[in-house]
């Protein structure tokens, strides 16, 4: 049985707001248990192919609560039928992320604890000694990362149970060079009435410790010095519980709240609406408020907005809301890939 297509869509999707309900979002013959059974992995490439561009900004805690990152980005996503009788799917994606073209500010106090070397401690006060001598350093120098994701999903656009499943790598060259790695899970229950409540979470699966040095030159008596690098960056497990609302003229909208594993809460949202056969505007925010207090607050705090326009080669953009094989995940990015930074104890 084909997939849903624009022809389709106007059988089916519209079909069911004629009367302004928005009842039956999605029905007709081609999804019914079994109906994909034995679909090749590649059937209709370009239906489920996707090509996006767009800007994002982000900040977080290996930023010291200094510098915000701004730029844009570029990606491809893919997706299809496992072949299986419930409807099963896989995806695969890339994005590269382009920030701070004119380069980006470090904090970085440089002095002598009491009985310490030289170290790094952003925007907090030692509390085993006073610092002799301090400095502000600016660093010049972009930041670019690259994001991989793959894995399985259900989608349910009948009503019931959807899920999915993926792994996410992120490669961080910034002041630092860092590889880390994540999972990401989502639950939901859908029923016809164009609502769904469900869960996501991303729990991390691959920290970096990040040893380095550089040779800088002092503010204060223009000698040069050596500074040492030396912290664990891990991925931010979170854990969202999220409303989504589909539109009856097409496109999405979901919001959720959370919290992570250090206790911190979580707000954001994304939003995806065709504009046409070709394309889609597709946002999305995360806002991460810290538990700690005082100057912590600006260390840790952390946030997240995309926005970008989608192609779809195969002209599925208005049809792909009826698509069980949509992917069920965007490409990671800074919005569902946060970062933390842990300082390594001085031996």
């Amino acid at each position: 049985m084909p997939y849903p297509t624009e022809e389709g869509a106007e059988g089916n999707y519209w079909a069911g707001c004629e009367d302004g309900s928005c009842e039956m979002p999605c029905f007709g013959p081609w999804w019914e248990p079994g109906a994909y059974w034995g679909y090749p992995l590649f059937y209709g490439l370009f239906r489920d192919l996707t090509l996006f561009g767009g800007t994002q900004a982000f900040k977080g805690p290996p930023d010291s609560g200094i510098n915000a990152n701004f730029g844009l980005h570029e990606g491809v996503n893919y997706s299809g039928p496992l072949g299986d009788p419930w409807g099963g799917g896989f995806q695969i994606g890339f994005q590269a992320v382009h920030s701070n073209f004119r380069g980006y500010a470090r904090r970085i106090y440089d002095g002598t604890l009491a009985g310490a070397p030289v170290s790094e401690l952003p925007l907090e006060t030692p509390t085993n000694g006073a610092w002799a001598q301090h400095s502000f350093i600016v660093t010049n120098g972009d930041r670019d990362q690259l994001f991989f994701t793959a894995g399985l999903f259900r989608r349910a656009p009948m009503g019931g149970l959807q899920w999915g499943v993926v792994f996410d790598l992120m490669h961080d060259a910034y002041y630092y060079t860092a590889d880390l790695k994540q999972v990401r899970a989502e639950l939901s229950l859908v029923w016809p009435g164009w609502r769904e409540i469900g869960f996501w979470g991303a729990f991390g699966v691959g920290n970096e410790r990040v040893t380095d040095q550089f040779t800088y030159r002092r503010q204060d008596t223009q000698q040069e010095a050596t500074y040492r690098l030396d912290f664990t960056l891990e991925p931010t497990d979170q854990f969202n519980f999220f409303y989504r609302q589909y539109f009856c003229n097409g496109g999405e909208g979901r919001l959720w709240i959370g919290f992570t594993s250090n206790s911190d809460v979580l707000f954001g949202g994304d939003l995806w609406i065709p504009l046409s056969e070709h394309f889609a505007l597709e946002n999305s925010f995360n806002i991460l408020f810290p538990k700690e207090t005082g100057e912590a607050t600006q260390r840790e705090h952390a946030w997240s907005v995309m926005i970008q326009l989608v192609w779809y080669p195969g002209r599925s953009a208005r049809a792909s809301q009826c698509n069980i094989f949509r992917p069920l995940f965007g490409v990671a990015d800074n919005t569902s890939f946060m970062l933390d930074r842990k300082p390594n104890p001085i031996p």
